[in-house]
């Protein structure tokens, strides 16, 4: 009796795939040169995607409830012109798939 080869399986970034595609699946990741945690109003701050894994496209969106910024780009700087709640949203994809992450955060005056 023959049987099928075996083939493992393996969740990444939300999709089953096999273990040789799964090392092609992008993992989103950022830094910034600024604490994250004490921003203030008209604050510039640089956000880097370089620890992204297997990613070829950056989508970066900044958002709260009175203005939505967009950026592409492994690189970006965003001022923070508004005080309050901003959720920083970062997308990276390949031609397959696609991993998202979010931050929540806080403009002071």
């Amino acid at each position: 009796m023959n049987l099928p080869a075996k083939i493992t399986f393996c969740l990444a970034a939300g999709a089953l795939c096999t273990i040789a595609a799964c090392s092609k699946v992008p993992v989103a990741c950022y830094t910034a040169d600024a604490d994250l945690t004490n921003l203030h109003k008209l604050q510039t701050v640089s956000f880097v995607a370089t620890c992204s894994e297997n990613a070829k496209a950056y989508d970066w969106r900044f958002y709260n409830t009175r203005t939505d910024s967009i950026f592409y780009g492994e690189m970006v700087s965003k001022v923070f012109s508004d005080t309050g709640n901003y959720t920083i949203f970062l997308s990276v994809s390949n031609k397959k798939y696609t991993d998202v992450i979010s931050q929540d955060v806080f403009v002071n005056p």
